[in-house]
């Protein structure tokens, strides 16, 4: 029997695990709407909290049991979905804490660290879990009171006026928000103790993307955000305090990693388990997964990094974060509703 967690540590871990993909893709939006980037996850929120509706109907791990070839193939497809999330976001992870080191490029140190953290972190759901609901808050309070210390700085001329070309921008830069759900779809592997509720964590998401956009343009403009590496970690710099950016940046990549190493624990256990599924054989092999990804990130990482921030990536999110949960749980409803009056029609009943 798989360990089971509450839903609560479900829903802090899966929101925990979409803080630096979000911080990752900040430009995404910026690129196709400029100026009305901010309006790219307001339009996507519908659909986001439409897409937790359909999340929470799922109680057992996603993909869990014996299944059809067409199973085996869709649990091949999230591993290696999975592989290419760790390679991508562990060279973004490495390259963020080398950024704010200086001059000497640590990656391979901090990826061999990483990868016994994340299998450590991955070996049990309700570790994964409890790491969750601590780091929430952490990361919460860190976004809001880097926001807050922006504020004296923005400008109003960074948001109007508007061009045609930005508002036609908009849905492509809600697409990029959206794609966003290909990294928290691994907590689905996590089996919870009961029928998921509260759906509207994805609208407060939502919300809080579109606050954080409209707080990054509003302090440098569309411009020069997409001339930075790190954006988010240079709002400090808007604070208006002496020293303040100096002080602040190694705590923001700090933290900022802390929410990193919460997604690759959680798609280190997701993929162990879609390893488990297609090969019992070699479960002691599931490690084989996280190692390949990370290995990746420090062979290649603008590759990995490129691809997960390009349309390939967008797509892939959109994809495997919901087409195919919206299809499998949808189809497994379906047939479950088939079985049940079959119990009723038997001999017995009569």
């Amino acid at each position: 029997m798989a360990e089971e967690i509450s839903r609560r540590d479900r829903r802090a871990v899966m929101a925990a695990a979409l803080f630096p993909a979000a911080v990752n893709l900040l430009q995404g939006p910026v690129w196709a709407a400029g100026r009305l980037a901010w309006l790219c996850p307001l339009l996507a929120a519908p659909a986001g909290i439409f897409l937790g509706r359909l999340w929470r109907r799922q109680r057992g791990a996603f993909l869990e049991g014996k299944g059809s070839a067409g199973r085996q193939a869709l649990r091949l497809a999230y591993l290696l979905w999975g592989v290419v999330l760790l390679w991508g976001s562990g060279a973004r992870f490495a390259h963020r804490l080398a950024w704010s080191f200086g001059e000497e490029d640590p990656r391979g140190a901090v990826l061999a660290v990483t990868l016994a953290l994340a299998l450590y972190l991955a070996r049990r759901g309700q570790v994964l879990g409890r790491v969750g609901r601590v780091l929430l808050p952490a990361l919460a309070v860190l976004t809001v009171g880097v926001a807050l210390l922006a504020l004296p700085g923005l400008e109003r001329e960074n948001w109007l006026p508007a061009g045609a070309g930005e508002l036609a921008g908009v849905p492509a830069g809600a697409a990029v928000v959206f794609s966003l759900a290909g990294y928290p779809v691994f907590g689905l592997f996590l089996p919870i103790e009961e029928k998921e509720g509260g759906a509207g964590w994805w609208g407060w998401c939502c919300a809080a993307l579109t606050a954080g956009l409209g707080v990054l343009v509003g302090a440098f403009g569309p411009a020069l955000v997409l001339r930075m590496d790190e954006p988010f970690l240079y709002l400090l710099g808007e604070a208006g305090l002496p020293g303040a950016f100096q002080r602040g940046e190694a705590l923001l990549a700090a933290v900022a990693g802390l929410g990193d190493l919460c997604l690759l624990a959680l798609v280190s256990f997701g993929a162990g388990r879609l390893w488990r599924g297609l090969f019992p054989a070699a479960g002691g092999a599931a490690w084989l997964p996280t190692a390949a990804g990370l290995a990746l990130a420090w062979l290649e990482p603008e590759t990995g990094a490129g691809f997960l921030a390009g349309v390939g990536g967008v797509a892939c999110g959109v994809l495997f974060g919901t087409i195919l949960p919206a299809v499998v749980i949808l189809t497994e409803k379906v047939q479950k509703a088939e079985e049940e009056p079959s119990t009723f029609c038997g001999p017995e009943s009569l």
